[in-house]
């Protein structure tokens, strides 16, 4: 083992004492319940997909279900944090301009180990890689998927109302093609 002498040539580092080093680590370290499991924490398995200023929901879960109120929630796009839940209060705080005031966490389902995040009037630039990030006392984990949004819903609202117009002058035309050959044929 390596050893760094001072100039009177005493280890600067003494070897560690097994007994001393690991009693002062027990006595450090908090005790972890005995009830305090790993969790996995699942979001979205497809990426999802919105028009532009639509409210949405992303939603994730912890695997097995637990309570989530006394756990720190984070929600990230890239490397911007969007919005944090701190144990039993919500914290305002996003370092992204373009989510203040954009973003709610709905807590009605934390007690089932759910966590909803509504963004309000998605924008083009929402799009991208979203993190929900769980952390207990004793352990975290964290879900990715992504987020598409799409350009003006206005535009594809018209495409239905003229695909019904089409359908319904094409069932005219074939109603009056069999009644001309029924009247004709007979």
């Amino acid at each position: 083992m390596f050893q760094l002498f001072d100039i009177c040539q005493r280890p600067i580092f003494p070897e560690p004492h097994p007994i001393k080093y690991r009693s002062l680590a027990i006595i450090l370290a908090p005790p972890v319940p005995e009830n305090e499991v790993t969790f996995k924490v699942n979001g979205p398995a497809q990426p999802i997909l919105t028009f532009e200023g639509k409210d949405i929901l992303l939603s994730c879960h912890l695997s097995p279900k637990m309570d989530a109120q006394n756990m720190t929630i984070k929600w990230f796009q890239g490397q911007t944090l969007v919005h944090r839940y701190h144990i039993w209060k919500e914290v305002e705080e996003t370092k992204g301009p373009e989510f203040e005031g954009r973003t709610e966490l709905m807590k009605h389902d934390l007690a089932k180990g759910k966590a909803t995040l509504k963004m309000y009037k998605v924008q083009l630039s929402d799009s991208g890689n979203y993190t929900c990030h769980f952390r207990s006392p004793y352990y975290y984990n964290e879900a990715h998927f992504g987020l598409q949004v799409l350009g003006d819903s206005g535009s594809f609202s018209k495409e239905p109302k003229l695909c019904t117009a089409v359908w319904i002058v094409v069932l005219f035309a074939i109603v009056f093609i069999i009644l001309a050959f029924i009247v004709y044929s007979g």
